[in-house]
């Protein structure tokens, strides 16, 4: 099975991986009580494909800086299979994790690589010409720059669908939206080889400001196949939706799922 976007772009074939996509497309994103309802729930294969086009556009900044330091198909090949632990594992929202324990932290890095050995012996062994459990092993320890530039594209898509919420009136997704501007202006000191990379002109890789979020709150309104043309301050956003609209399609921007 080859993965098409909208347009008819391939991407990687999953040939041998029987119940996947199924699988991921079970697990859904935010899907927390104090996250419900939200009203353009995506899910983990919609997040995966996401993942993959903001890499794709990170690539285009990246690969000048980092030459032949960088393996590009690795790192597409790794934005498409990053969650893959949590078809286990099951997803952890990220301001749980903050607040996690040393010993949290220490047990779920061990049912990750459990659910990592589960899943290679499940499925085959390389996927576009890379072994796949080392590539989780990576998405899981972001040992490597591919795997840094994943998690980037990961907490930019995870920020894109919380302001995406806000702008059409959801006040639950009010905190995240406030939290991610530092979460992600703070990848270069986590990830020194990032410094080179943030910021930049691209609008993914700009420093992120804080939004107005109650401004945003008090006009927001359902989405139309309209609206999501109209621009927000939010250059992170703004490409977002454009890669989107023009890869997946609109309907996953207007389409309301609660």
């Amino acid at each position: 099975m080859c993965l098409l976007f909208s347009n008819g772009m391939q991407a990687i074939s999953f040939e041998g991986f029987e119940g996947r996509e199924e699988s991921l497309k079970t697990i859904l994103r935010y899907n927390v009580p104090r996250r419900t309802p939200m009203w353009y729930r995506t899910n983990l294969f919609l997040h995966s494909h996401r993942v993959f086009l903001i890499v794709r556009e990170l690539l285009t900044r990246a690969v000048p800086i980092y030459g032949s330091a960088l393996d590009p198909a690795k790192a597409l090949t790794l934005a498409l299979v990053h969650d893959d632990a949590e078809i286990v594992t099951g997803d952890h929202q990220l301001d749980d994790k903050e607040k996690w324990t040393k010993a949290q932290h220490e047990e779920n890095h061990r049912k990750e690589l459990a659910a990592i050995e589960e899943l290679a012996a499940r499925w085959p062994s390389q996927i576009n010409g890379y072994e796949y459990r080392l590539l989780l092993t990576h998405a899981l320890t972001k040992d490597c720059l591919e795997a840094q530039i994943v998690s980037l594209a990961d907490k930019i898509d995870g920020f894109c669908e919380s302001v995406h919420e806000v702008v059409a009136g959801n006040a639950l997704f009010e905190e995240p939206v406030s939290l991610y501007p530092d979460r992600l202006n703070a990848f270069p000191k986590r990830f020194s080889k990032l410094r080179y990379l943030i910021p930049s002109a691209h609008p993914f890789l700009r420093l992120v400001q804080p939004l107005p979020v109650s401004a945003l709150l008090s006009r927001g309104s359902p989405h139309t196949i309209g609206s999501v043309h109209l621009q927000t301050d939010s250059p992170h956003y703004e490409k977002w939706k454009q890669l989107s609209i023009a890869y997946i399609g609109r309907s996953c921007l207007v389409d309301r799922k609660e």
